[in-house]
């Protein structure tokens, strides 16, 4: 019988842990979750069972988050933990980072980038993006390629990403897991929009390359072709004295990468062109007669003329007295109401 990985979430606040919870259910994992409102109680829980994950708040009744990962971790030193704050303190984020979680989450949790936390931490399939057939090949083939730009390029991570900001093959972990797929899909956006741009001016796709420095890591975010991305992260990258060879190393990578890519059918079809051909005629009336047919109506005399309908009516009604409540018999028998004589 498989294990089945059991996480404990620690909130005092119901409504968070009920999210993750929820979260947690529809990712499709087969898990044990167990929910608490306390420091002391996952304690006294973890006396019952073994635990994988520790979610947990930092701010509790009783200990506090940190103290409860240390006194955790005194129990089942094995244990992974996950910590959830709202808390942006510096000594309390110091004493965050001292216990190493795989991640820090800021209230509310991206609950894109919490599941695929919780599966990098567990080890589990990702299976929000199921693997496509062939794709296995496909990943062990360009692993080598990018793990061999990380070692030139002095990279932290590689990761070669889909138009669907899909990880197709990577070559290590960004260094701040919590982050990747908001991240992922910021980059996605950008790429977008450059091939948008491309299509309003009908020119050949051009990209370009994007660099960000941070102080925990840098980022260079460049393009493969019309379907692919390559993201390289590390300390010092995007930095001026390192950053011209950081893009020539990439882009002697990309093209082994585009190569790899034709040769196992994932390369990008190329794009139809729009023919710049008059659009053929989708009336039944050739052009001519329909000419013809509008001068000849332009021609004629409108059945109803509103000008002469005003003049005819105030002739007829001329002779009309001031005082609409006296009338001549004569202009009773123009109006038609007396018989005319015999």
């Amino acid at each position: 019988m498989s294990h089945i990985p059991c996480l404990l979430l620690v909130d005092d606040h119901r409504e968070v842990t009920r999210l993750l919870r929820s979260a947690l259910e529809t990712s499709g994992h087969d898990l044990r979750i167990v929910e608490v409102p306390s420091g002391e109680e996952a304690l006294l829980e973890m006396t019952r069972r073994k635990v994988d994950l520790l979610v947990v708040d930092y701010r509790l009744p009783g200990i506090n988050g940190v103290e409860l990962i240390e006194k955790a971790r005194a129990r089942q030193p094995q244990i992974q933990c996950i910590i959830i704050s709202a808390v942006q303190d510096a000594a309390a984020r110091q004493a965050m980072r001292k216990v190493n979680p795989v991640a820090i989450f800021d209230k509310p949790v991206p609950l894109g980038d919490f599941i695929n936390t919780v599966e990098r931490a567990l080890g589990l399939e990702s299976i929000i993006l199921p693997e496509e057939e062939g794709e296995e090949n496909q990943r062990q083939s360009l692993a080598d390629l990018l793990s061999q730009l990380r070692r030139a390029a002095g990279a932290h991570c590689v990761y070669l990403i889909s138009e669907r900001g899909r990880v197709v093959a990577r070559a290590g972990d960004l260094p701040d897991a919590g982050i990747e797929v908001s991240l992922l899909a910021a980059l996605m956006a950008i790429y977008s929009a450059s091939l948008k741009v491309s299509r309003l001016l009908r020119s050949v796709p051009s990209f370009q390359s994007h660099a960000f420095q941070s102080e925990k890591f840098d980022l260079v975010f460049l393009p493969v072709d019309t379907a692919h991305a390559l993201l390289l992260a590390g300390s010092g990258l995007a930095a001026e004295e390192r950053l011209g060879r950081t893009l020539r190393y990439a882009q002697d990578t990309c093209e082994e990468i585009e190569q790899v890519l034709k040769a196992i059918g994932a390369a990008p079809l190329p794009e139809v062109k729009e023919t710049e051909e008059p659009l053929p005629a989708t009336s039944g009336v050739p052009t001519q007669n329909l000419e013809e047919l509008l001068r000849q109506m332009s021609g004629k005399k409108p059945q109803f003329d509103p000008d002469s309908f005003w003049e005819e009516a105030a002739e007829k009604h001329r002779n009309l007295p001031v005082n609409p409540d006296v009338i001549s018999y004569e202009q009773a028998r123009r109006l038609g109401l007396a018989p005319d004589d015999e």
